[in-house]
């Protein structure tokens, strides 16, 4: 054990290539949305959790209202996201942002997650390509894609 940081550290630490990849996917929706001027706080349990009752992965205002970012490698079962959405609502969010891989998942969360007004959904491409060439998050709302309705 080590300590780094004043945290107390177990030296066998590993990191599943599932995380590594998640980790990288947070990086670049915190890089690009600070890019395109948004103040973003990447969250951690230990802290938010003490006001909040869900942590996203990371969460920003945007004219006084809270916006909620989760980035989505694979499904969570429906009574995780149920609940999730329980403590989203608690927390008095005003949208959350999914970022996933690509297009199938895309289609997927939407389909799959609880129906919201509050949800968002853009692919991690798209995500990177509309802050780079314009300056906005590009993200459709889940209500627009299931009335839309090619969800496959």
């Amino acid at each position: 054990m080590f300590n780094e940081f004043d945290i107390n550290v177990t030296s066998n630490i590993t990191v599943s290539p599932v995380s590594a990849n998640h980790m990288i996917f947070e990086q670049i929706a915190f890089f690009w949305l600070e890019k395109i001027g948004r103040k973003v706080e990447r969250t951690v349990v230990k802290s938010w959790s003490k006001n909040h009752k869900h942590t996203p992965d990371l969460a920003y205002f945007q004219n006084d209202k809270l916006i909620y970012v989760e980035i989505e490698r694979s499904m969570k079962n429906t009574q995780q996201y149920n609940q999730i959405f329980v403590n989203i609502i608690a927390d008095k969010v005003d949208k959350v942002l999914y970022i996933v891989e690509d297009e199938k998942m895309l289609k997927r969360f939407a389909r799959n997650l609880p129906r919201s007004e509050k949800i968002m959904l853009v692919t991690i491409d798209d995500f990177v390509k509309n802050c780079h060439e314009n300056g906005k998050i590009g993200a459709v709302k889940q209500f627009d894609l299931i009335e839309k309705g090619d969800l496959g």
